[in-house]
């Protein structure tokens, strides 16, 4: 599910700074996804870009969620093709905005 979200630059050219505005498209869908310690997803969203998040930061265990307090179900989880996004097997899931909003990049170490 791509967006367009706008991507602002400053040019200096010759002692002289030129404002540049331009929109670029972002693929948000995830296209995979891994469990790490505690809490902690590896997502792959369709661009390539890997990113972490902690689960536990970014949701309260209570109503759809609270089953994903026990590990093992937490561990559950999948990507839904479909919608681009992960679910757990209760019908949980996290909009694709919210997981690249509150993930930070992963850092190879060859960076």
């Amino acid at each position: 599910m791509p967006i367009l979200v706008q991507a602002s630059c400053l040019h200096v050219h010759a002692g002289s700074v030129h404002h540049k505005n331009a929109m670029k498209a972002i693929d948000l869908d995830v296209i995979g996804v891994e469990t790490a310690d505690e809490y902690r997803l590896i997502l792959t969203f369709e661009g390539g870009d890997r990113r972490e998040l902690d689960v536990s930061r970014v949701i309260s265990f209570t109503g759809v969620f609270e089953p994903l307090s026990d590990p093992e179900f937490f561990r559950q989880v999948q990507v839904d093709p479909d919608v681009g996004t992960i679910v757990w097997p209760n019908g949980a899931d996290m909009a694709p905005e919210t997981l690249m909003d509150e993930s930070r990049p992963l850092v190879s170490p060859a960076d």
